[in-house]
């Protein structure tokens, strides 16, 4: 009995795989028909001895990307003479072994360069860019071992076994073990220098690695750059990895090449000495973007300058601000008193009588007065401590509002502009409308101690027994400037016009015209 067969599979079936002769020519004619045109291109090709692959796109097309420069320049300042002076495991390791050869996973976890790459390179990568790019500085090797029982009967230790796999060495490592053994400190000072003003597509540890050997052209020795190092933003925190902002310290194998760098690049550009009358592109990129060089020692000198009078300026500034406090106090216990005790006097317009429910306005010198050309409202910005680091600042805003519900000081609650707050922090800035705002909020929270039970509390507490209470001050001088060059120019201009708009109002100025554009923005 003959089998039942489905149609599309019988149709299959009945295709025969050696064509007859009578079909032959047939099926010559349907196959050079279609895509399969590069089927019998290709083995023509090969028939015919052409080694050529066929034109593919997409997918199909399979191109091997080249290796990667970054893994050899960082591979070299990991294994430099500096590198070898800093660290003495990395120098035991060479001199236990006999050929010099340290295993490549050693460097990949422990090289400051190379394990704070992210994601981690492979040892493949690594290897093939040595081969690359500085086959003449490193030797490598394949290190074949038995495979661990562990792996053939499932134990399930996490514990690698590095005994074999690449490892590497320079080709000079015996060389390079007496010159670490033998520099000190201050010779490593004397060929380090500070870079500024860097490349914007060098910025960073193997791009300046590249920038400056490029910079010194033919160099005599093939590892000219020692060591790239970043140094931190006084606001970097301590376990980060800092950024590269266009500045960095580079130490070179050689005291000369330092002080050719410093002599062609100095830190005054009118000092330049060198002709430049056909640049390349590297020297031509330097000048764009104003490169210049400054030995370390000097940048050290610097450095400890601008310590000393940023010291002096905050110690300026705490006397200032100490001194502003007592003054107020003073101001407050005294003639504040004396004008509520005074006789009534003549009936006033209600712009002065605004004025008189005000806390008296320190002195302010007139340079102070914010007028419509000032680059900042001068006087309106008050630092906050205390707070707590769970709040939010709507909160915040609630809290410090309050000050102005029942006090008759320029638009009330609008007094209080904007509160500049980071979450998790215990203080914050605040922006005030106006001056009158500003001290109104001082002599408030000075005269009502308030602290914030929990994160949430818009309202405060009498009760400072369990946390601190709220300590303001106002931020003015230096302090107040630095603040608010941070601040986009739209926004000083806008916090501008609302001091003159307000100050104006408090003063019984162009009543009118304030209630009239107080109504267009409702």
């Amino acid at each position: 009995m003959i089998p039942f067969i489905p149609r599309k599979v019988a149709r299959k079936a009945a295709k025969p795989t050696t064509p007859s002769r009578t079909t032959d020519e047939a099926t010559k004619t349907v196959q050079t028909a279609g895509p399969s045109k590069h089927i019998l291109s290709a083995q023509n090709a090969s028939a015919s001895g052409n080694t050529l692959t066929p034109t593919l796109k997409g997918k199909e097309r399979q191109i091997d990307a080249p290796p990667n420069e970054v893994y050899s320049d960082l591979l070299q300042l990991s294994l430099s003479d500096h590198a070898l002076y800093l660290d003495a495991t990395l120098r035991r390791m060479m001199e236990s072994s006999r050929e010099g050869y340290i295993p490549l996973t050693h460097l990949l976890r422990h090289s400051p360069y190379l394990s704070s790459l992210s994601p981690p390179p492979t040892e493949a990568s690594v290897i093939k860019s040595v081969r690359a790019h500085s086959p003449d500085v490193f030797d490598v090797r394949v290190l074949f071992s038995e495979p661990s029982r562990a792996l053939w009967f499932g134990n399930s230790s996490t514990t690698r076994d590095d005994s074999g796999g690449y490892e590497i060495r320079l080709k000079d490592w015996d060389d390079a073990l007496k010159r670490a053994r033998n520099t000190i400190r201050a010779e490593w000072e004397s060929r380090t220098v500070y870079m500024e003003n860097i490349p914007l597509h060098y910025r960073s540890i193997p791009g300046i690695y590249r920038f400056t050997s490029k910079m010194l052209g033919h160099s005599p020795s093939p590892q000219c750059v020692q060591s790239v190092s970043l140094p931190p933003h006084h606001r970097d925190k301590p376990d980060t990895q800092p950024k590269c902002k266009g500045f960095a310290l580079v130490t070179m194998s050689d005291t000369d090449l330092a002080r050719r760098l410093v002599e062609e690049w100095p830190w005054r550009r009118n000092q330049r000495t060198k002709e430049v009358g056909v640049e390349d592109d590297i020297t031509r990129e330097a000048t764009k973007f104003g490169f210049r060089v400054l030995p370390k020692a000097r940048w050290d000198q610097l450095k400890e300058e601008y310590l000393a009078r940023r010291a002096k300026l905050v110690e300026q500034i705490s006397s200032q601000a100490s001194q502003h406090t007592a003054g107020q106090h003073e101001n407050e216990d005294g003639e504040g008193e004396e004008y509520e005790d005074e006789e009534a006097p003549a009936p006033q317009p209600v712009a002065a009588k605004r004025k008189r429910s005000l806390t008296p306005v320190p002195d302010v010198p007139s340079a102070n007065i914010t007028t419509i050309y000032s680059p900042y409202p001068y006087n309106c910005l008050v630092f906050v401590k205390n707070i707590h680091p769970e709040t939010n600042k709507t909160t915040l805003r609630t809290l410090f509002a309050s000050a102005f519900d029942k006090a008759q000081v320029g638009n009330g609650g609008d007094g209080l502009d904007y509160v500049d707050f980071t979450k998790g922090m215990n203080s914050c800035y605040l922006r005030l409308a106006t001056p009158e705002h500003t001290t109104h909020l001082l002599s408030y929270f000075s005269q009502t101690p308030t602290t914030q039970t929990h994160g949430l509390d818009n309202a405060g507490s009498t009760d400072s027994q369990k946390n601190k209470p709220i300590v303001m001050e106002l931020v003015d001088g230096t302090r107040e400037e630095l603040y608010w060059g941070k601040v986009p120019e739209k926004v000083r201009r806008q916090a501008v016009e609302k001091a003159v708009r307000g100050s104006g109002i408090t003063k019984g100025e162009n009543v009118e015209g304030g209630q009239a554009q107080k109504k267009r923005r409702r």
